[in-house]
């Protein structure tokens, strides 16, 4: 009778080559772990074949490096200690030279262990030879293996560190990204504000302009109108003649005013049409929520979209911020594509 080990995670389906040399009286323990778990189809005709009966599994929780390794060395020790017949023997089947100083550890106190790379061996099992180990060979192995330990064990601290250290990263950067949200809207509502300002004292400036025109025109028009009288009665002509030519001067301008308050309307109602328009339309660059949901969804919106487009100035730019956002061609191409028109209508090259 004798025991197997077998590290799966070191030898996967390989390690079963020469399962033929298997005896009825033998028991294997396949050891594995969620990243070593498929066994071929070759390998298990092979065992259907042979009637290997005394197979058990054990899937090893694996937390850490050597994981497996420490967990069949102790179930080696452990069987040993149960074991009270002295014939059987115990084999670990793995490349792993690591377990070595196990091997040498077991013969050095009279019990055979054995590492071999498969079960092509054990047609010439009772060959194998035993290695043997003297105290310092011993002292050498536990000195290795309280190493591990410390390896492991600084290597556990260093990624608690790491974490640690992820988690507090985190917090400034949403901190930030806050900030630099609250700042767009201040900037947003600053340029409103100076944009109605502006068009107030247009307005203003404009009505005294027309104002002050219209009365000037009044006084051109009776002061000509007085001096065509008084000439007129001066040379004894009608005053309906001289009237006339008065008038058509009136008439004059009065087209005059009339055109440029045709051109100041126009002026105006520019102005007031750009006063009304989003700031996001405006060509500042400057993205908001509210226009963005002009073009997608709300189960599309996310903030994220939002901070790429007010991130980058170019489209290229904030498609390949999409590209690496989803990672889906598809996905970030069909929200490109509804966003295009907007992302023009703000000024994005």
């Amino acid at each position: 009778m004798n025991y197997f080990f077998v590290d799966f995670e070191n030898v996967h389906s390989g390690g079963f080559e020469g399962i033929e040399n298997y005896n009825k009286d033998d028991i294997i323990y396949l050891m594995y772990t969620e990243n070593s778990q498929t066994i071929s189809l070759t390998v298990l005709e092979k065992m259907l074949k042979k009637n290997v009966t005394n197979l058990r599994l054990i899937k090893v929780a694996a937390g850490g490096k050597n994981a497996l390794d420490f967990q069949l060395s102790t179930y080696l020790g452990y069987l040993i200690a149960k074991t009270e017949d002295k014939k059987v023997g115990y084999y670990i089947i793995s490349k792993d030279q690591g377990f070595d100083f196990i091997v040498k550890f077991w013969n050095g106190n009279g019990v055979p262990v054995r590492r071999i790379t498969n079960f092509l061996p054990l047609k010439q099992r009772d060959s194998i030879p035993m290695q043997t180990v003297n105290a310092e060979t011993q002292e050498n192995s536990k000195a290795a293996q309280k190493e591990n330990i410390e390896k492991l064990a600084a290597a556990e601290e260093s990624k608690e560190i790491k974490q640690n250290n992820a988690e507090e990263k985190t917090a400034p950067e949403n901190n930030k990204a806050a900030e630099k949200e609250n700042t767009v809207k201040i900037a947003a509502a600053e340029e409103n504000k100076k944009i109605k300002q502006n068009n107030t004292k247009e307005k203003t400036v404009a009505e005294n302009k027309k104002a002050a025109k219209k009365e000037n025109t009044k006084k051109v028009a009776a002061v000509e109108e007085t001096k065509a009288v008084k000439k007129n009665n001066a040379e004894g002509k009608p005053v309906a003649v001289n009237n006339k030519a008065v008038k058509k001067e009136i008439a004059k301008e009065t087209n005059a005013i009339a055109k440029e308050d045709k051109k100041e309307t126009v002026t105006k109602e520019k102005t007031k049409a750009a006063a009304t328009k989003p700031v996001s339309e405006s060509k500042s660059g400057i993205a908001s929520k509210k226009e963005l949901l002009k073009y997608i969804t709300d189960e599309e919106y996310t903030d994220r979209i939002l901070e790429i487009i007010n991130k980058y100035k170019t489209k290229v730019s904030i498609k390949n911020g999409f590209d690496k956002e989803y990672r889906n061609a598809n996905v970030s191409g069909a929200l490109y594509k509804k966003v295009r028109p907007y992302l023009k209508s703000i000024g994005k090259t």
